[in-house]
């Protein structure tokens, strides 16, 4: 009875994560149909425990949010676990030495209303395994499936000087299939060692309308003949990244962690209707480190410090560097174990003025 109604706190929790991510989405600015702004997606902040030590996770992955850092963590699940956090929501299941789960995160969630009217919204779907190869090596998969949907409604008068007709919706779909690998071996139980690497992610997009194209004819006498809208499909090619981690643990109430990520971004394309659009990207390697500390009342304390690189040639993607900071607490139950972790990640001390950002990241998981 207990158990149900963990269960049930859970999901009601979960729906509240969600609401919180949406709102707090990346504004259409820092989002378009660009191979380059698709991949800055993924440079989001993934689990709590992880955002406040740096997003230092790759030696760690010691939470179902591993699925996005490293799958091979997710080997050391022991029983059941169901993860809500704002950026992806999980549960994980253990199987002797196979653990297997599902995932979903809302990439983004995006509403616009002004001059006209933006409805974006990208969610990945995660299927994963993981395998105890010995007590202490793992490895693990996560086939990923991406789906975005965005619909654009504008109403502009036809006139001499303006040929777009009113009230328009364009709307485009795109679908993707990406596997990601990862690799854990603790030789020590105070040291170990994490890689991850993600394919190539090639997304295919299709674009349909305005109801009319947008554009009218002007015929004798002084008609406006619509014309229908031809559909305009392409390919987006995104880069793929390989991670490295380590940590270390000098006490028992200390753990220290470091990751290197190098992202090649000179490889990403963008295809529109056969024809290749050159991005003018370069490679980029990001840096984290992060430190987590337990106190003597059951509560962790974590900090940690992120790099984001500038990966566009001409400069307007400028370098970010985040400070992190969060907290951790488990209450222990009969039969199951609950965990709160809360995470900030903040931007404003050493980045350029425009790119100055505070991210939020809450998680609840549930250990049966």
């Amino acid at each position: 009875m207990k158990k149900l109604i963990l269960i049930k706190s859970l999901v009601i929790v979960g729906f509240i994560l969600f609401s919180h991510s949406s709102m707090h989405a990346k504004t259409i600015a820092n989002f378009s149909n660009t191979s380059l702004n698709y991949y800055s997606e993924f440079n989001e902040f993934v689990g709590a425990k992880a955002t406040g030590m740096g997003g230092t996770f790759i030696a760690i992955a010691d939470d179902p949010s591993a699925l996005y850092h490293n799958p091979a963590g997710l080997g050391q699940v022991k029983g059941t676990e169901i993860y809500l956090c704002s950026s992806i929501y999980s549960a994980i299941k253990r199987f002797r030495r196979l653990v297997i789960g599902i995932g979903i995160g809302p990439l983004v969630s995006y509403q616009y209303d002004g001059t006209y009217r933006d409805r974006t919204s990208i969610t990945n779907f995660n299927s994963l395994m993981s395998i105890e190869l010995f007590s202490n090596l793992y490895f693990g998969q996560n086939i990923s499936f991406l789906f975005k949907k965005r619909y654009i409604n504008y109403s502009l008068t036809p006139s001499e000087e303006n040929r777009y007709h009113s009230e328009d919706e364009i709307s485009e779909l795109a679908f993707s299939m990406t596997k990601s690998f990862g690799i854990l071996y603790k030789p020590f139980s105070y040291l170990a060692f994490g890689a991850t690497f993600k394919d190539r992610t090639k997304i295919d997009w299709t674009t349909s309308g305005p109801d009319w194209d947008g554009l009218y004819t002007e015929t004798w006498p002084d008609y406006w003949v619509k014309e229908v809208a031809p559909a305009i499909e392409g390919i987006d090619a995104l880069p793929p990244f390989f991670g490295f981690g380590v940590s270390f643990r000098p006490s028992a109430n200390l753990l220290t962690a470091a990751d290197v990520i190098y992202k090649k971004w000179s490889s990403a394309r963008r295809i529109e209707s056969g024809e290749d659009v050159k991005l003018n990207l370069k490679d980029a390697t990001e840096f984290h480190l992060g430190m987590e500390y337990f106190t003597p009342i059951n509560v962790a304390l974590r900090f940690g410090f992120s790099t984001v690189p500038d990966y566009i040639l001409n400069g307007v993607n400028e370098k970010q560097t985040f400070m992190t900071a969060g907290v951790g607490y488990s209450l222990g139950l009969k039969s199951s174990t609950l965990t709160f972790d809360f995470a900030i990640a903040d931007s404003h001390l050493f980045s350029p003025k425009n790119k100055r950002e505070t991210k939020l990241v809450y998680a609840l998981t549930g250990k049966f």
